[in-house]
């Protein structure tokens, strides 16, 4: 099987692509390349979640591990626990504001989802 054409653009300003066999890649958040002499390079690409449409096995290319999506945590969101966790905080910490309290609860209900899926 030949290797894919990897083709990493960068830009000054931050910007930048992914091609991989000439198909531009969607939702690319970082590049990481890893090559050392007469040695295949090693390019791994992290993507924004829910972005990956195709497969491409031809190509060579791999999924490894798929994070969890904030469209799966905000379905399994529960207003209730939400806002019980914000008043618990604001119970705790005479500082905080609301928003702060429910920003906190947030954080801790998406950090919970994410070790349950990961």
């Amino acid at each position: 099987m030949p290797l894919p054409h990897v083709q990493v653009s960068l830009s000054a300003d931050g910007t930048g692509e992914v091609l991989v066999d000439g198909v531009k890649l969607p939702g690319v958040l970082g590049v990481q390349i890893v090559g050392a002499a007469r040695d295949v390079p090693h390019v791994a690409v992290t993507i924004r979640p829910g972005t990956v449409v195709a497969d491409l096995p031809e190509a060579g290319v791999q999924l490894l591990q798929a994070g969890p999506t904030a469209a799966g945590f905000a379905e399994q969101l529960n207003p209730a626990r939400l806002e019980a966790l914000a008043l618990k905080a604001l119970d705790g910490d005479d500082d905080l504001t609301q928003g702060e309290a429910f920003a906190a609860a947030v954080a801790r209900m998406a950090d919970e989802y994410a070790q349950t899926r990961g």
